[in-house]
């Protein structure tokens, strides 16, 4: 399996940001390393307010919910945030297997790896039937995404140019099955899974998660 296992990869670990905010600085540290000025980073942020993530061949037009919503530079589908953790790694293909099916998947086995190291024994899905299921991203695990007892645990989504990757991954760290039930008009607790429901703590699944990434 490639691996970005290495010194070089810069953490970032940043306060909550808008929507906006947060995929522009995304958009800049993959931009910045395919240029040449950039580095190899690994970054974690959460979200100032309710904000809706499109996937980046969505339309804005198709989402009416009365919060922000802001495009991914990464693929997939309509993501919620607000009770959650994203992360991002920028780095170059080449240490994941440089053809982007096998990046995609060399991210997924290592965030898998940090949940089993963690004692909590979850899967990558293999569905390849769920994307037109639903615009939303939280009703179903997409091949790749991270699972618990068939429950979506983490979202992920890659994007591979001249080179250089940008991996999105994000979990809830806590479930508002209410608020997120009367935004989206489905009920969301039967689909997903967080954090808190696995007695993960963000702090450990963050050391965990660098650990399995940097010397």
């Amino acid at each position: 399996m490639g691996t970005c296992k290495g010194e070089d990869l810069k953490v970032i670990e940043d306060k909550e940001l808008t929507g906006k905010e947060n995929m522009e600085k995304d958009f800049y540290l993959f931009k910045s390393l395919i240029e040449g000025r950039g580095e190899p980073t690994l970054r974690f942020y959460k979200w100032k307010e309710l904000t809706l993530s499109i996937g980046l061949h969505q339309k804005e037009e198709e989402f009416d919910l009365g919060i922000p919503v802001v495009k991914r530079p990464t693929g997939g589908r309509a993501l919620l945030h607000g009770f959650d953790l994203s992360f991002s790694i920028v780095d170059y293909a080449e240490r994941w297997g440089n053809r982007p099916i096998l990046v995609y998947m060399n991210i997924a086995e290592v965030i898998k790896n940090v949940f089993l190291k963690l004692g909590v024994k979850v899967s990558i899905s293999r569905s390849k039937g769920v994307r037109n299921l639903n615009k939303f991203c939280m009703f179903a695990p997409s091949f790749g995404e991270i699972t618990f007892n068939n429950k979506k645990l983490v979202a992920y989504a890659t994007r591979t140019e001249k080179g250089v990757l940008l991996a999105h991954g994000s979990m809830f760290l806590y479930i508002n099955s209410d608020k997120i039930s009367e935004l989206l008009k489905m009920d969301i607790k039967y689909a997903v899974v967080s954090l808190s429901d696995l007695n993960i703590e963000e702090k450990e699944f963050k050391r965990m998660f660098k650990a399995e990434l940097i010397i």
